[in-house]
């Protein structure tokens, strides 16, 4: 993998100031990869829309769009891809809630990847199909624009279906359940606000199970 491949890592965020830095301030240490960071603002509280517009200045972010609402996290990930840069071969979705630990993380991952879908996370286990999660999930630019996030499922099943969809055009996904010396996923920082949105956690187990068929995730 030629680890000189340009990347976008879009980071969503939503209020949680000191894990927003936490994240935003982690980034610059990546080493070896060559990437630009696309920030999108899903109406944040004024600390961290401060906090953005600073790191905008002393270029940690490299473009930052801020939204006048709430657009959760299909929507707003689907903004971030819309206005990535041009020159990006993979786009990186990356939870505003997660710390890098080594600086060599994102070439870590590209090493890895095949044509596809790698990520930082497995789900494993439970009456669902095993699938990568999606708070570190990279993606080849020409699949996700090709299918891109089912903003009919505003939280994570969007990114599930997703999985589904590459894994039945022939191309690979892969999860790596154990990462905790290379980033760190905090969890549940933003709120709850999808939980009043339909569609957002509640959904039918043979409908996900027809997104894969008998195609696997493979867990690393």
């Amino acid at each position: 993998m030629n680890s000189k491949k340009n990347i976008t890592i879009v980071v969503l965020t939503h209020n949680a100031y000191e894990y927003v830095k936490l994240c935003i301030e982690s980034i610059k240490n990546t080493l070896d990869v060559e990437y630009n960071v696309v920030v999108v603002d899903n109406a944040s509280d004024k600390d961290t829309k401060n906090f953005l517009h600073e790191s905008m200045i002393s270029k940690k972010i490299d473009v930052l769009c801020n939204l006048e609402s709430n657009r959760l996290f299909s929507k707003g990930n689907n903004v971030g891809v819309r206005i990535a840069p041009e020159e990006s071969n993979y786009i990186l979705l990356l939870n505003s809630d997660v710390e890098i630990l080594d600086p060599l993380w994102l070439k870590k991952l590209l090493d890895i990847h095949k044509e596809g879908i790698t990520t930082y996370g497995a789900c494993v286990g439970g009456k669902f199909p095993n699938r990568g999660d999606g708070y570190c999930f990279l993606i080849d630019r020409k699949l996700y624009e090709k299918y891109w996030l089912d903003e009919s499922f505003p939280w994570f099943w969007g990114i599930t279906k997703l999985q589904g969809e590459v894994l039945s055009e022939g191309y690979s996904v892969q999860a790596i359940k154990k990462h905790e010396n290379i980033i760190k996923h905090y969890g549940g920082s933003s709120g709850d606000a999808y939980k009043k949105c339909k569609n957002s956690t509640a959904i039918d187990l043979q409908k996900v199970k027809s997104w894969f068929g008998e195609n696997k995730v493979e867990i690393l």
